[in-house]
């Protein structure tokens, strides 16, 4: 136990949070047999030893609790697969919600109305890709979503605060597009056989869009972005196509 919470600790330090007290901490399915009551626990970390749960658990922050790590034990081969995901922060103005190391078989959903949500998605395998649950937010509560050295496949489509991608693969058949405010930052990532790359509808004067250093292979538009009222500041540059 005291191996995985020492590894547990520098991995979540490697993504930007805080090195969680053992306290905070469940693991499944040692302390609760599925990841659902592991998340139900109360616990502000949940970790998923290797194994297939057939389970679509739903994570929600809550007004005390509005941070929760959903992550793979760090010495999990394969990775932990879950039949499907649900992120929700509906009811209150903040919450941080983290998914590491998770292969997911069928589609995320996320539900958001809030504008200080966060939702970050890390070394993650999302088969059948991320989409809302739900009718999108409005543009001004949508809250902002990470996503960083993931493989996407399947079909994106999500109304966002601001975006980050950083390192991802992405072999989204169905395409990935976002609707977003501010700031849109894309970096070093591949995009892979698609009808489009990446689509970016931008909904708010003034915005900051980067698409920087990034790859796009066999899609037959590769990056495509429109702004409603031609304000935005766009930085596309060291990007690659192949056909």
């Amino acid at each position: 136990m005291g191996a995985v919470l020492s590894a547990l600790a520098v991995l979540a330090a490697g993504f930007g949070a805080p090195a969680p007290c053992s306290a905070g901490i469940v693991i499944v399915p040692d302390d609760h047999p599925t990841v659902q009551l592991g998340i139900d626990s109360g616990a502000d970390t949940i970790l998923v030893r290797a194994g297939t749960y057939a389970e679509s658990p739903t994570m929600s922050a809550a007004p005390n609790r509005s941070r929760i790590v959903l992550m793979a034990d760090p010495a999990a081969s394969p990775r932990p697969t879950l039949q499907g995901l649900a992120v929700s922060i509906l009811d209150h103005d903040t919450g941080d919600l983290n998914v590491v190391g998770l292969r997911v078989v069928n589609r995320v959903t996320v539900r958001t109305h809030r504008v200080i949500a966060s939702y970050r998605f890390e070394a993650c395998l999302l088969e059948d890709g991320l989409w809302h649950g739900g009718p999108p937010p409005a543009f001004d509560h949508a809250g902002g979503l990470t996503l960083l050295r993931c493989v996407i496949r399947g079909a994106v489509g999500m109304t966002v605060g601001s975006l980050t991608m950083e390192s991802d693969t992405v072999n989204a058949v169905g395409g990935m597009s976002f609707h977003a405010i501010d700031p849109i930052r894309v970096s070093n990532c591949w995009f892979r056989d698609s009808p489009i790359g990446l689509e970016l509808f931008i909904r708010t004067g003034g915005a900051s869009v980067e698409v920087v250093g990034s790859e796009f292979e066999n899609c037959d538009i590769g990056l495509r972005v429109t702004d409603n009222d031609n304000s935005a500041l766009v930085l596309v540059q060291k990007n690659r196509t192949q056909n």
